[in-house]
C-alpha cells in the first residue's frame, strides 16, 4: 500500500506539473501579440494558492465522515489551535521571504548560479532537520541527496557552449542567495515539525498554507512591495494589481492560461501535501527536483533542443539515485511484511 501511494503522489505531481510548466513557459515566453507579455508573478501565485486553497477545501469535504463539524474539518478541534495557526503563518511568512531574497539575488549573480543552488535545495533541507531538529536519517538517503543533487547541477550547468554572460557573482548576491537556501529549507522542515507536534493531515496543511499565501501574496499585490534598500528597492512598487487588470482586459485570452496555471497547481498540490504528509520533505524536494529533470527533457522532445554529453551524464546520475530510493524503500516494504506475517503466524499459534 505504502508503494502504491507513493506511486500516485509521484505520478501526479508529475502530470500535473508537467501541464504547469508548459503553461508557465507559453506564458512567459510567447507573446500574446505586439511583444506584450503578461508576467505578474503576485497575481498568478495569488491565483494559484486560492485556486489551491478552494481545492483543498472540497476535498476535504468530499473525503469527510458524515456530520463531521467543520472545525474538525479544518483541524482547529485540538487544544493546540492558537499554535497550529501560528506555525502556518510563520512559515507562509518565511516562504513568502524566501521568495523576495531569491529574486533580489539575481540582480547580483548569474542565473546558472542561482539554478545550480536551487538544484542543491536537498541539501538544506536535511541540514535544517538534522540542525534545528534533531532528526537523523539512514545512511543511504545522504547518498541519494549526493546522486539527485550532483546529476540535477550537472544537467543543469554542462550545456553547449554559449554566449558568456557579463554579469558577474558578487559576495553580496551569493549571501542572499545562502539566506533563500536556508529559508526554504527551513519551511520544509518546519513543515515536518508542524506534522509531527499537531493533528493534522497534507489537505488540510494544503488549505491553511495556501490561504496564508494567498493572504500574503494578494496583500503585496494589492498595497505594493515596500521599500528596501538592501535588496535594491529604493521606492514602493506600483501595486501590480492594476497593471494585471489592465492587462487582462486588453487580452482576455490570457484568462484560459491563467485558470490552466492556477488548476494544474491546484490539483498538484493535493499530491504535493500527501507526499509531504506520508513521506516527509525529503522525499517530496527529491520529487520535484526530478520533475525539474524531466520538464527539461520534455522541453527537449517539444522544441528540439541538443543536449551536450555531459547533460546526459547527469540524467543518467539522477536516475540512479532514484534508482537507489525506490530499491531500499521496496526492500524495506518487503521486510515490513516479512515481519507482520510473522507476527501475525505466531498469534494464530497461541
Amino acid at each position: 500500500m505504502t508503494l502504491v501511494r507513493l506511486a500516485i503522489c509521484v505520478s501526479g505531481v508529475y502530470a500535473c506539473f508537467l501541464l504547469w510548466a508548459l503553461v508557465q513557459e507559453k506564458q512567459y515566453t510567447s507573446s500574446t501579440g505586439g511583444n506584450v507579455f503578461f508576467r505578474s508573478s503576485l497575481f498568478l501565485n495569488t491565483a494559484q494558492s486560492l485556486a489551491s486553497a478552494v481545492a483543498a477545501f472540497l476535498y476535504l469535504n468530499l473525503r469527510k465522515p458524515s456530520q463531521q463539524p467543520l472545525k474538525d474539518l479544518l483541524a482547529l478541534s485540538g487544544s493546540n489551535t492558537g499554535n497550529l495557526l501560528t506555525g502556518i503563518a510563520r512559515v507562509a511568512v518565511l516562504q513568502a521571504v524566501a521568495q523576495v531574497l531569491g529574486f533580489s539575488s539575481l540582480k547580483h549573480i548569474s542565473y546558472p548560479t542561482m539554478v545550480l543552488a536551487k538544484s542543491c535545495k536537498l541539501v538544506p533541507v536535511m541540514l535544517m532537520n538534522v540542525l534545528i531538529y534533531r532528526k537523523k536519517f539512514a545512511p543511504y538517503k545522504y547518498a541519494v541527496v549526493l546522486l539527485v543533487t550532483t546529476g540535477i547541477s550537472m544537467f543543469t550547468l554542462l550545456k553547449r557552449s554559449s554566449k558568456a554572460s557579463s554579469q558577474t557573482d558578487s559576495s553580496f548576491g551569493l549571501t542572499l542567495l545562502l539566506a533563500n537556501l536556508i529559508i526554504d529549507g527551513l519551511v520544509n522542515s518546519s513543515q515536518d515539525a508542524i506534522f509531527h507536534h499537531h493533528s493534522i493531515n497534507g489537505t488540510q496543511m494544503m488549505f491553511w498554507m495556501n490561504l496564508a499565501s494567498s493572504t500574503v501574496t494578494s496583500t503585496a499585490m494589492i498595497v505594493g512591495i515596500p521599500a528596501i534598500p538592501l535588496l535594491g528597492k529604493s521606492e514602493i512598487t506600483a501595486p501590480e494589481i492594476y497593471s494585471a487588470i489592465e492587462f487582462v482586459k486588453s487580452h482576455p485570452e490570457v484568462l484560459t492560461d491563467i485558470a490552466l496555471y492556477a488548476g494544474c497547481g491546484a490539483l498538484g498540490q493535493l499530491f504535493i501535501f500527501e507526499t509531504l504528509q506520508h513521506f516527509g520533505s525529503l522525499a517530496l524536494v527529491t520529487i520535484t527536483l526530478t520533475r525539474k529533470l524531466f520538464t527539461m527533457l520534455l522541453s527537449v522532445f517539444i522544441y528540439g533542443h541538443e543536449l551536450a554529453p555531459g547533460q546526459w551524464a547527469g540524467a543518467a546520475t539522477v536516475f540512479a539515485g532514484i534508482s537507489v530510493e525506490a530499491g531500499v524503500k521496496r526492500k524495506e516494504v518487503l521486510d515490513k511484511k516479512v515481519i507482520e506475517e510473522k507476527k501475525r503466524a505466531e498469534v494464530k499459534s497461541l
